[in-house]
């Protein structure tokens, strides 16, 4: 038994901006065209984090930008996904420095 899955892959390089405020998830989410939204969303970010030496070496990742990105693109694909009744949830996140 096999079953499909429709996918979309979207990454984004946050340039290790400072104010995430200003992220509008749904403008990145509405600019891809579906005629049917996917069952899966994989959805990659690089610098979310400002890079100088207190954040990477001495604080170490801020995990506050992550969750505030990952939550700001969860909202934003279940506004999307209402229409199509599907939900979406974060299964995963990795923070990574280095």
């Amino acid at each position: 038994m096999t079953n499909d899955y429709k996918l979309a892959v979207l990454t984004w390089n946050l340039a290790g901006g400072k104010d995430y405020s200003k992220i509008n998830a749904a403008d990145l989410i509405n600019s891809v065209d579906f005629d049917e939204l996917p069952d899966i969303f994989i959805l990659g970010f690089q610098e979310t984090t400002e890079l100088n030496f207190f954040s990477v070496i001495v604080w170490g990742h801020n995990k506050t930008n992550n969750v505030t990105i990952s939550s700001l693109f969860e909202t934003a694909l279940n506004l999307r996904g209402e229409v199509q009744g599907k939900q979406y949830f974060c299964f995963a996140e990795k923070p990574m420095i280095g």
